[in-house]
């Protein structure tokens, strides 16, 4: 059998001059490439060997902060379940076991607690209070199927006043800790002895603060209790006999510390962690520890990090996987000869034909393949879970691929698949359905009871043969923010019109720059009904954008666009002098309409803000009480605390503070009460819902009568049917705005609206749809 040559036979003859020249340009470069090689590999090694000890240590460092972040992130959200608890206890005095329980499947869709934390709400019960406690908790259905049918308080001889359960809510198990009847105040509880609930309530009764401590005896040897009164709704709470006299109980939350730490360790065996909390006023004290020294610290790096609310958070021990520096100063020189060797090689190959070279390359397929939702995978079951589901994934998606195909990771939870598009039999396509297919099955981690994990992707593809890889793999990539942006869970092939659709993004921005000197910025104004008397009673400012092309731009468009650039800060403040003056000319004509301004998030960042708005007022001399700044409730939480400290300096300027979209997160109930504000603007989803749901109506019944416990006026955004006004009249909603009443108007139509505003609703309907 004849087997063809690789290489074509050698020529008879001498070489020709150009043949040598090339010859010599061969070797001259294959040498420097040796000498350069091994000079590096040189360098490498002693530069490696001498950071190996620096990197140890970052990796330590690196590792003891990923801890702190994701063990934040849980008791952050056993923190949030109990302020948001005691929100409820506090805003509807009459809950009994079963509207805590409505609550608490409410907060799980959105948030879900750990499967081992059981927040109870204690209720201090005196004597003649009894009968009434009994009522209820015999009336209520969730309450009564843990009675078994009698009323009995364990222990039995005990004295009033009782501290005795009014609601429960967790998992099953975690709750049988807590038997309904008993009385938390008793000195001694059967199958505990000594109490230590007691001193915990009164402690907390008497100071009102966030209050952690360990609660040895109680069945688990790690439990740990979170405490926070509840206090009568509107009493001043200034002096410890005051809290004493409008005491109603405490809600408290308990979590298993072995079984919080232990999954944080997870593959890292030489590490010790202990969880330490400082009360108010009160020693630290250890709340829980394990590791590979449970009775002490590793040997080796410490780290101590402040978690917040009191928490604290000590790592002690080694990296991962530390190497000896010798050991890496020779792994560095062997890898730098060895590519200098594979360099070399593949200079040689590439230099026999550059035709050779180019055939290597035909056209060429990329996928780009983002897993949906990881950073939320990371944050409820740790970075060792995520890192194991990125394995697994990997692993999947080499299954669909051929043995010429590649498949790499580029970025937290991103994958680049390669395929040959001139031998591949299927359409890509089918190729990234099967990748969904492939990813849509349970995955189950290891060394983990958690039930399989189901994820989905988004995949951006791009087939063609461009100048460069990069340029390719920019292609898919954009194919894959369409994706993202199109609801996830599908994939997105590249069209030329994404690349127009990226360039007119950047000349819109570019215009966007000149907008505000070139004065194509406008402002239009909706009005605000009081839906008491229905009159209109304030406005709010909203910015449009008429582009030179001879078109308005939607803001939704190009406020985004403002925010990534940072012009919305001299755009908000351009907005804010506009509107304060102008609201100082309806002032003068007879008109003392209030005027609402959006702040952005990027304007909420600078501490500048206080004394735009400071100009602004004194500039217009606009009176403050009729200026309300409104910030989105997504952009309150974002640093509650820094947030919170702002808006009190803006209050003392004299203006009113709202919250807009207000009910998109549960997170700002236990926050709310912490910032300075006036008022709240209900999301319009809610409102669009009201005749639509019950479950919606009933949201929206809660947000109303949380403004009115905290004294906060509501306003409802979105307004768009006549049933709407009469629902939120019913409900006691203060204000409304909305396409129902009126769409935005510039300041002369406004005025001549204002000239009709005494008219019922009714009217002003037919007004506003001219």
């Amino acid at each position: 059998m004849h087997l063809p040559r690789l290489w074509p036979h050698p020529r008879t003859g001498r070489p020709t001059s150009g043949t040598l020249i090339s010859r010599l340009r061969t070797v001259l470069i294959g040498g420097l490439i040796i000498v350069l090689g091994v000079t590096g590999s040189v360098f490498l090694a002693s530069a490696w060997r001498s950071s190996s000890l620096r990197a140890n240590k970052k990796s330590f460092q690196s590792t003891a902060a990923d801890l702190s972040n994701t063990l934040d992130a849980q008791l952050d959200t056993k923190t949030q379940l109990t302020r948001t608890l005691r929100a409820i206890a506090t805003m509807e005095p009459k809950a009994g076991d079963t509207r805590f329980r409505q609550w608490y499947r409410q907060l799980q869709h959105r948030a879900p607690a750990s499967p081992d934390v059981t927040a109870v709400f204690i209720q201090t019960v005196p004597l003649s209070g009894l009968p009434a406690f009994r009522h209820q908790a015999e009336t209520d259905p969730a309450f009564r199927k843990l009675l078994h049918g009698s009323f009995q308080i364990i222990p039995a001889g005990s004295h009033p006043p009782y501290c005795l359960i009014r609601a429960t809510v967790g998992t099953s198990n975690a709750t049988s800790l807590y038997p309904p009847l008993l009385d938390y105040c008793a000195p001694v509880i059967p199958g505990i002895g000594k109490s230590p609930y007691a001193a915990l309530i009164a402690t907390e009764r008497d100071t009102g603060g966030f209050i952690v401590t360990p609660l040895p005896g109680v069945g688990v040897p790690s439990l740990v209790g979170i405490g926070e009164a509840v206090y009568r709704r509107g009493v001043p709470l200034t002096t410890v006999a005051a809290r004493r006299a409008a005491f109603r109980g405490i809600i408290g939350t308990s979590f298993d510390s072995a079984a919080l730490l232990a999954p944080l360790l997870a593959g890292r065996r030489s590490l010790t962690l202990a969880l330490y909390h400082r009360n108010i006023g009160g020693p630290e004290q250890l709340i829980g520890r394990t590791g590979a020294h449970p009775e002490g610290r590793s040997p080796g790096y410490s780290e101590r990090n402040e978690l917040g609310e009191g928490w604290l958070l000590q790592v002690t021990g080694m990296p991962d996987s530390p190497l000896a520096a010798d050991t890496q100063g020779a792994i560095a020189l062997g890898f730098g000869l060895l590519v200098t060797l594979l360099i070399f090689l593949l200079y040689r190959m590439l230099s026999r034909s550059r035709q050779q070279a180019w055939g290597l390359v035909g056209e060429k397929t990329a996928l780009f393949v983002d897993i949906d939702g990881f950073k939320q995978i990371n944050d409820r079951f740790g970075h060792q879970a995520g890192d194991d589901l990125l394995r697994q994934v990997a692993a999947r998606l080499r299954t669909v691929l051929r043995d010429s195909d590649t498949v790499g990771r580029v970025g937290g939870d991103e994958f680049v698949m390669l395929i040959d598009s001139l031998d591949l039999h299927a359409a890509p396509e089918l190729v990234a359905e099967r990748i969904l297919d492939v990813l849509r099955q349970p995955i189950r981690l290891p060394q983990s009871s958690r039930p399989p994990i189901s994820v989905t992707a988004s995949i951006g593809i791009a087939t063609g043969r461009p100048a460069s890889a990069e340029e390719l793999m920019q292609d898919a990539h954009l194919a894959l923010n369409k994706a993202k942006a199109a609801g996830k869970d599908g994939y997105i092939k590249f069209e030329s019109a994404m690349q127009t659709a990226l360039r007119d993004r950047i000349d819109l921005q570019m215009d966007l720059g000149n907008a505000l000197d070139a004065e194509e910025l406008f402002l239009l104004y909706q009005p605000m009904l009081d839906l008491e008397n229905e009159r209109v009673v304030g406005v709010e400012a909203l910015l449009r954008w008429s582009h030179p092309a001879g078109e308005t731009v939607a803001p939704d468009v190009f406020i985004p666009l403002a925010e990534d650039s940072g012009l919305i800060v001299p755009i908000g403040r351009w907005v804010l002098e506009q509107a304060c003056a102008q609201c100082a000319a309806w002032h003068e004509l007879g008109h003392p309409l209030n005027i609402s301004v959006n702040v952005s998030a990027r304007q909420l960042e600078r501490t500048e803000l206080i004394e735009e708005v400071r100009t602004a007022l004194h500039s217009s001399g606009l009176d403050p009480e009729t200026l309300t700044l409104e910030i989105t409730e997504t952009v309150l939480m974002r640093k509650p605390e820094r947030t919170a400290q702002l808006l009190t300096e803006l209050k003392e300027l004299g203006v009113r503070i709202a919250v807009d979209d207000f009910g998109t997160g549960y997170s700002s109930l236990a926050y709310l009460s912490q910032f300075p504000v006036d008022s709240l603007k209900i999301d319009r989803t809610f409102i669009t819902g009201l005749a639509l749901s019950s479950e919606a109506h009933a949201l929206t019944h809660t947000l109303i009568q949380l403004g009115k416990a905290l004294g906060l006026q509501t306003l409802a955004e979105g307004v768009e049917e006549r049933d709407q006004v009469r629902a939120l009249q019913l409900e006691g909603c203060d204000l409304a705005q909305g396409f129902l009443f009126a769409r935005p108007l510039t300041p002369d139509a406004l005025e001549r609206f204002l000239c009709d505003s005494p008219r019922p609703i009714g009217s002003l309907v037919g007004a506003a749809r001219l």
